[in-house]
């Protein structure tokens, strides 16, 4: 078997295409990752978590609550059906929260087990 090493303009541009193509990808992807990193992360004082009983962190929610007595210490943002991605170790984009990440130890009311 023998190997033609002729180097052709087709071939030329062909393999430019692709690797330009992988570089725009490649710079698009990065991109994409530092907005999700910029995120800002749900305070348990704002007003849709106070309206879904959010709280950073399951440990801390309370019994007295209505919103809050199916809670379980088990039950966190980073086992919940809502979750979308992680971003970090410490974060996570949920459905209930658009545009913004919540703590993966997070719980609110509208937990579901995924």
């Amino acid at each position: 078997m023998s190997f033609d090493s002729k180097l052709t303009r087709r071939t030329l541009v062909v393999n430019g295409l692709v690797g330009a193509t992988a570089v725009i990808t490649g710079c698009a992807t990065a991109s994409r990752n530092s907005e999700i990193d910029k995120l800002p992360l749900v305070q348990d004082d704002d007003p849709v978590a106070l309206s879904v009983a959010y709280y950073s962190n399951t440990k801390n929610v309370p019994d007295d609550n209505p919103l809050t007595t199916s809670h379980n210490v088990n039950q966190k943002c980073s086992n919940c059906t809502h979750k979308r991605a992680y971003v970090g170790a410490d974060r996570i984009i949920c459905g209930t929260f658009p545009g913004r990440t919540v703590s993966v130890d997070g719980w609110c009311s509208i937990y579901a087990k995924g």
